[in-house]
């Protein structure tokens, strides 16, 4: 920028009439100096802010030869130009001397004596620190005062200077040039210092004359509001007023006491539809280009950490990627499981082995699993390259060619790519992850591109001076941000900055005196009470104004004193008067229905029988229960379809499930290999050789399902001491089995499957009074058989590698499915629903065709069914068992019909959540209001009889 010279012709616009008071004073001063002669430069130099101010008010005095308006750094810019081929210095120069200065082998400094010279927090304050002393006058870096960091920072400062002196020029430098070559008159406008270096950088023009400008202020109001929010809204609506009342825009600022203001008042601005032009108000890292960045410098090829790619996917930059929910599914999903390091190769492989050897599909790798693994695979093709380069200059170029391949926007990449990498090639050494993290989150911080949509200036309590308004808003005017805090630093002294308590409160003073009058009229506000985490509220003790107390601001809203700002505040302001919208009238609506309790639509209560789909295929005991635990997290997942997967993170210790899934492995394997599907086995269970190959055969299936088991989730040291636990768990079960087959048990089937596909035996429960079968699915992890005086007892045995106290409680003749107790409902329906399953299917079916590996034909009638949990690990409460009866299988259909019945009626509402340590649901679906709804709400019933009448559904309220 080259400034305005203002000649004849360039100035049409007044927006301001010639005989402004503003206006006046700078012409004034102009005639001043070409008093004696019309043609002498005038150079007028004002805040940055103002320039337009400025220009406008200088044309009212028609053409003028020889008068230039710039700011202070259009002044340097020109100057900068005669420091040719010596560029300005900028702070990636000097992080990269840092980075030499402090490498290993350099000239060793103190912070390598104090072997602090690789921390990532040394290599940033030094930066901060010498980049400050550069641009600072030379005779302020000698005033350290001997402190030591002080002193290594400016000794420091001495060979960066050097370094730098034939290649860059600094601040100094270019203030200095200036001066050398500033011909004709100066005139500045406003305070324009509000800085120790813009102090000293006046001070090198001693014929400048300031200006007297006129003091605008004719009107001051202050005011109080309750949080930022609202006076950032109270602001703004102002500004709608005074424009609706002919202020125009441009005469218009807002002014902050500190950079928190900013995001309230540029969001309410915005919510307005206001334009206006701000300092940026995010930084890097709230892009989503430069988090994908981040994002691949964190991952290792040889972990490549599910948890980090989701990160890198939730940027949504990534090119030819199965996408977040997709990844996510598919990484997650119970037959695909992977977290990380080997497992990606292990899905793969499995799914691979899985196509050999025709395994089931309902037991094979999915397919989002096989594409969310084949990509992380590809992936790490991508990135190995990048962390086997030798030096920081090749590992910026490999970094470049990586976001180009990985990532989507290119468009803007390279506003982030390039500082980025420029930063990296300039490190010393060999290239490593936590280093490349170091610089990158240095860059987090930057800003952002500043907002400039309008005329409206938004900015901090300086960007006042030298104005010429109509109408100003200070905001933030607390104790604590006026005067606000001068923060000491540890690598600079207040000499080498000259900036003293003192002299930061007369500078903070002269500030305040310039914004204070530079409109007619001034508005300060502040808000009682901070969300914004900055500290104390209480009035600043600098303005003298009497305060006026604002209370909520809808209410205004409604008497139409208040112009609403927004849509929200439109729709807030038809509530109040009476007219809601549509979705205010039903969100109130929603609202009354749950705070009054009432059995609707709103709260759980559907008022259709869209869940009967759910019903009418085969379902699992595990759903059922689900049922009756949260009737609202089953809407959820089976009737909506929205799952919440699994989401196990690297750990010091193996999951309880995968303990179960392992075990079970190893129980079922056994039993199939030694005698299920044994043609050698011997005529009796009992007479297997316990000791010898039954045990080798366990021991055997144990290791080899812990190596295909074994996984880098979990630490190396605890996955040994969890074989070491597994060993005794299965030698334990192992000598309780030979006991019970020396009681007479024979295994008759393991993994019994039904109605999960059409190859399985088809299974149903018969609710009878409401006329309809049940379809049933599921697993039975074990049936045996004992043949008692020419009777056959069957046993249905679930695994469990938890304790039994707590299912032992609930569970037992007499409540065979469970039971409701201390208010909230505990069944188990898993136990007599299998065994009425196995009892209807062996009566019915051919024993060879069911239990392949069981007798050709029953040894005598059935007589008896029994089901048990067997917590294998539990010595003390091992096992849970009924005998399934007709009282049982009664029990379980008039559970299960309720169950039905509320479903068919649409009815899902919430129950309480366990108050346990670990919950999913407790975090998936809130706390607070989930059981104050609870607490009115009374849990659904399972244990009412049925009859006939009971089946035909009733409208809920507010259906």
């Amino acid at each position: 920028m080259f400034g305005c010279p203002i000649t004849v012709g360039h100035m049409t616009a007044t927006p301001h009439p010639p005989t402004s008071p503003y206006a006046t004073a700078l012409l004034a001063a102009v005639d001043t100096a070409q008093a004696g002669d019309p043609l002498t430069p005038v150079t007028v130099l004002c805040p940055t802010p103002a320039f337009d101010d400025v220009v406008a008010a200088v044309a009212t005095g028609g053409p003028r030869l020889g008068v230039d308006v710039v700011t202070l750094d259009m002044l340097l810019s020109r100057a900068a130009r005669d420091l040719a081929p010596r560029t300005l210095l900028q702070r990636s120069d000097v992080a990269a001397f840092v980075a030499a200065a402090l490498a290993e082998g350099a000239t060793p400094t103190p912070f390598h004596e104090a072997q602090l010279h690789t921390s990532a927090a040394t290599h940033e304050a030094l930066t901060d620190a010498l980049f400050a002393l550069l641009n600072s006058p030379a005779e302020w870096r000698t005033q350290h005062g001997n402190a030591r960091l002080p002193e290594t920072v400016a000794q420091l400062a001495e060979r960066a200077e050097a370094h730098f002196h034939d290649t860059h020029f600094t601040f100094p430098d270019a203030v200095e040039a200036a001066a050398a070559s500033h011909r004709g008159a100066l005139v500045t406008v406003g305070a324009c210092a509000h800085d120790a270096r813009t102090e000293w950088a006046l001070a090198q023009f001693p014929q400048a004359t300031p200006v007297e400008l006129p003091k605008l202020r004719e009107h001051t109001e202050r005011v109080s509001l309750i949080s930022e929010p609202d006076e950032a809204a109270y602001v703004t609506g102002r500004i709608l007023d005074a424009v609706a009342s002919g202020t125009p825009l441009h005469a218009i600022a807002v002014a902050y006491c500190e950079d928190a203001e900013l995001p309230f008042l540029t969001h309410a601005l915005d919510a307005a539809g206001i334009p206006y032009h701000a300092p940026a108000r995010e930084v890097w890292a709230q892009h989503n280009v430069f988090r994908a960045l981040r994002a691949l410098l964190t991952l290792r090829p040889e972990e490549m950490h599910r948890h980090q790619l989701v990160e890198l996917l939730s940027t949504g930059e990534v090119n030819n990627s199965p996408g977040l929910r997709a990844f996510d599914a598919g990484s997650r999903d119970r037959l695909g499981t992977a977290l990380t390091g080997r497992d990606w190769d292990a899905v793969l492989a499995t799914a691979a082995r899985q196509a050999e050897d025709a395994t089931p599909d309902r037991e094979r790798v999915p397919e989002r699993s096989i594409t969310a693994a084949r990509w992380v695979v590809d992936l790490r093709e991508v990135l190995t390259p990048l962390w086997e380069t030798k030096s920081w200059e090749t590992f910026a170029d490999a970094f470049r060619g990586v976001a180009g391949a990985v990532l989507s926007d290119q468009s803007q990449l390279a506003a982030f790519l390039d500082p980025l990498c420029e930063q990296l090639a300039a490190q010393q050494g060999t290239p490593n992850r936590e280093r490349a993290l170091e610089i990158a989150s240095a860059f987090a911080a930057r800003p952002a591109r500043a907002t400039t949509t309008g005329v409206l200036t938004v900015g901090p309590l300086e960007s006042l001076d030298g104005r010429n308004l109509q109408l100003a808003f200070i905001t933030g005017t607390t104790d604590a941000a006026l005067p606000g805090t001068l923060t000491p630093s540890a690598t600079l002294t207040q000499a080498q900055q000259q900036t003293t308590p003192e002299q930061f409160l007369a500078r903070r003073g002269r500030t305040l005196a310039a914004a204070l009058e530079a409109s007619r009229s001034i508005v300060l506000t502040r808000a009682r009470s901070g969300i914004s985490g900055g500290g104390l509220t209480e009035p600043s003790t600098w303005l003298e104004q009497e305060e006026t107390r604002i209370g909520a601001l809808h209410p205004a809203l409604a008497s139409g004193e208040r112009t609403p700002i927004s849509h929200a505040e439109l729709a807030l302001a038809n509530a109040l008067a009476g007219t809601p919208s549509e979705r205010a009238a039903r969100y109130a609506q929603i609202m009354r229905a749950r705070q009054a309790g009432e059995a609707g639509e709103f709260t759980g209560f559907v008022g259709s029988d869209v869940g009967l789909r759910t019903l009418t295929r085969p379902i699992s005991s595990s759903a059922l229960e689900g049922f009756t635990r949260s009737p609202l997290a089953f809407f959820i997942e089976r009737v909506t379809g929205n799952w919440v997967l699994a989401d196990d993170a690297a750990e010091m210790e193996v999951a309880a499930a995968d303990t179960g899934t392992i075990l079970h492995a190893v129980f079922e394997r056994w039993t199939n290999e030694v005698w299920l599907d044994n043609p050698a086995r011997p005529a009796r269970y009992a007479d297997l050789d316990w000791d010898g190959t039954a045990r080798a055969a366990l021991e055997r299936i144990l290791d080899e399902e812990l190596a295909a088991r074994r996984t880098d989730q979990v630490n190396p040291l605890v996955w040994e001491t969890f074989a070491e636990q597994a060993l005794v768990d299965v030698l334990t079960w192992l000598k309780a089995e030979q006991g019970e087959a020396e009681d007479g048990w024979t295994p008759l089937a393991t993994e019994f499957a039904f109605g999960n596909t059409e190859d399985e035996p088809a299974a149903s429960l018969p609710l009878p009074e409401l006329g309809v079968e049940l379809p049933i699915k599921g697993y039975a992890d074990r049936v045996d058989y004992k043949v008692e005086d020419g009777a056959v007892t069957l046993r249905v045995t679930d695994y469990k590698s938890g304790k039994g106290k707590t299912t032992d409680s609930y569970v037992d003749q007499k409540t065979p499915t469970g039971q409701v107790k201390d208010g909230a409902p505990h069944y188990y329906f898993q136990l007599a629903l299998y065994g009425y399953i196995v009892r209807t299917l062996a009566a019915t079916g051919d024993p060879t065709e069911l239990f392949p590996g069981g007798p050709g034909l029953w040894p005598g009638d059935i007589a008896a069914v029994q089901a048990r949990y067997w917590f294998f690990r539990d010595p003390k409460d091992s096992h849970v068992n009924i005998t399934v009866d007709d009282n049982a299988v009664a029990t379980l259909q008039t559970n299960l019909s309720n169950v039905y019945r509320h479903i068919q009626r649409g009815a899902f509402p919430p129950h309480a959540i366990p108050e346990r340590w670990a919950s999913d649901e407790r975090l998936r679906l809130g706390v607070a209001n989930y059981n104050a709804l609870t607490a009115i709400l009374p849990p659904l019933d399972f244990d009412q009889p049925l009859t006939t009448e009971h089946t035909e559904p009733t409208e809920p309220a507010d259906a």
